[in-house]
């Protein structure tokens, strides 16, 4: 098998599993792939610029909460408005997760609302 074979049949995607006791569920954060990281950095780059930020959180818990399997559970483009209607607070810890996942710093949030 050739790296390139190698590197992209490998499993990188890394899983944290979260208890949310509030909706009796144990879920999954998942780290971002490469096109997920870029359309989060895509929304902070226009929330810098004065874009709403109407659903962020919802967004960023849309494109990381999975299965124990790595499938996503929410659409990104469908379900953000349900997910608005559930508690800011365990939207705030999944948010958390996903960043803590993703080894998203402050600083580099700062560095996007920058660039």
């Amino acid at each position: 098998m050739s790296i390139k074979q190698q590197i992209l049949a490998a499993n990188d995607l890394r899983l944290e599993k979260l208890e949310i006791p509030e909706w009796n569920v144990n879920l999954w954060v998942r780290a971002w792939d490469g096109s997920a990281r870029s359309r989060h950095e895509d929304r902070a780059r226009a929330l810098s610029k004065g874009a709403s930020t109407r659903f962020l959180r919802e967004h960023i818990v849309a494109i990381s909460v999975c299965d124990e399997e790595g499938r996503l559970v929410f659409d990104e483009d469908k379900d953000l408005e349900a997910l608005s209607k559930k508690s800011s607070a365990i939207l705030d810890r999944i948010v958390a997760a996903a960043l803590k996942v993703n080894a998203i710093t402050a600083d580099d949030l700062n560095d996007l609302k920058k660039s």
